[in-house]
């Protein structure tokens, strides 16, 4: 699965954009097994002992891309994050990093909005 060149024939995708970020959940479709999990040349993830991808969710910034996979073995479950910033390489991250930087980046969309608000309402 490219996630940068997704094929909707083996993928249903969902998103949603704010002024701040896009965001998508990307799930294989039922008869399509995800060994392996690429972002364009680079390999965000590969299978091993029977693990698979059971999903993707991609959050896109102006300064960063955070994909997190949801990964599967029979009854044992798991995520694993990446972390892309604008001038740097890829590189693995804490599930409580992806939580804080979402919510950074979400807390400024609103910050902004509401400051934007404020002057309107006293122009």
């Amino acid at each position: 699965m490219d996630l940068k060149d997704l094929d909707s024939q083996k993928f249903m995708i969902d998103g949603e954009e704010s002024d701040k970020m896009a965001s998508g959940l990307v799930v294989p479709k039922l008869e399509y097994r995800v060994p392996k999990v690429t972002y364009g040349d680079f390999t965000l993830w590969e299978s091993e002992n029977g693990w698979e991808c059971t999903h993707a969710d991609v959050y896109v910034s102006a300064e960063n891309i955070i994909i997190v996979l949801g990964l599967e073995n029979g009854s044992e479950s798991g995520y694993k994050a990446q972390l892309k910033l604008a001038d740097r390489e890829w590189q693995e991250i804490e599930m409580f990093e992806v939580n804080r930087l979402l919510f950074d980046i979400v807390i400024m969309d609103i910050d902004e909005r509401n400051l934007r608000g404020r002057f309107l309402r006293h122009a």
